[in-house]
């Protein structure tokens, strides 16, 4: 590592960094993996040759407190796996960003707050309305400050399980590619990522309007409905299935072989190479825990479908048996 890098984790580990040292290192870190697991294994080590400074400490706090620090101007923020309660596993970065129609006038800027959680990452966050989401790993969710003036509108891609806030003249809204989710309060899980080919919502408790278009579907407690090739599918579920990765447990029932690796990539941080694409096709039932090993995976799922898997560096090539 470079001197001058290594100088610049320090500021930031250390509280001293400025905006523009902060973002000099969130342009570092997400140009590439590896970038980013260079800063991960720094901080490591830095945490365990220095005592974290009360600045340090606060500025790790949480996204609720880099909200509260950085009204009125744009920041970066980052959020550490070892000190920040709020995360999980893996780091989270917090963007905030200003526009304004004019920008002479200061009461017309509107904020808006973004946070991310990398691959094999996964965390909670509280929205201004005490609505709480948990976001599963390779997601995005952002908001304005607008937020629950009127309405509350949220934007997702990737998956997250929501318990909003009732209030019923203030409408929540799930904004995805593909789909609006509308509700009033309730409990439901909604995977939205770019890269599948279908967005599906389960419903927990109380009652959501699934609008993908012109279509339109108000979904009961027990129910899952998809927006796919086939326009929206509706169909009574256990939505524990659906749910059961907010716990740590993680089951599907007839998905696609290469559905199930695309969600393994993302859980574990991993590359999984389908070389035999047709075994792609595939459906199967699967469940296991989220402290399971890739490799514990991998394993029984060689035990059902009738694959080789060739471990190289830092991925996975997976073939048909001969």
């Amino acid at each position: 590592m470079e001197t001058s890098t290594k100088n610049l984790y320090d500021r930031f580990l250390e509280g001293k960094a400025t905006e523009e040292e902060i973002n000099e290192i969130y342009d570092r870190i997400t140009a590439t993996p590896e970038k980013l697991k260079e800063f991960r294994e720094y901080e490591r080590f830095w945490e365990q040759v220095h005592k974290p400074t009360e600045d340090v400490l606060a500025s790790l706090a949480g996204v609720k407190a880099t909200i509260k620090s950085y009204k009125r101007r744009r920041a970066w923020r980052f959020v550490s796996a070892a000190t920040a309660a709020a995360v999980m596993v893996g780091v989270v970065m917090f963007r905030i960003h200003t526009k304004t129609s004019d920008p002479l006038a200061p009461e017309a800027v509107i904020q808006e707050y973004v946070v991310n959680v990398p691959a094999g990452g996964r965390t909670d966050i509280a929205l201004p309305d005490g609505t709480k989401v948990m976001l599963n790993a390779g997601s995005r969710l952002s908001y304005t400050s607008e937020f629950n003036k009127t309405t509350r509108d949220v934007f997702l891609s990737g998956e997250g399980y929501f318990e909003v806030a009732h209030d019923k003249e203030k409408p929540f809204n799930v904004n995805t590619s593909k789909c609006v989710v509308m509700v009033l309060g309730t409990k439901f899980d909604i995977s939205a990522y770019e890269q599948d080919d279908e967005t599906f919502t389960a419903l927990v408790e109380g009652s959501v309007l699934f609008k993908a278009g012109e279509d339109e579907a108000l979904v009961s407690p027990g129910e899952l409905v998809t927006i796919g090739d086939k326009g929206i599918v509706k169909e009574v579920v256990d939505v524990r299935d659906y749910c059961g990765w907010t716990t740590g447990i993680i089951k599907y029932n007839n998905i696609p072989f290469s559905s199930l690796l695309k969600r393994l990539e993302r859980e574990y941080d991993t590359h999984l190479i389908l070389e035999d694409k047709f075994l792609g096709d595939r459906t199967i039932r699967v469940s296991f825990s989220k402290s399971d090993s890739v490799d514990t995976i991998l394993k029984v799922l060689s035990d059902i479908l009738p694959i080789n898997i060739r471990k190289g560096n830092k991925v996975y090539y997976i073939n048909q048996k001969q």
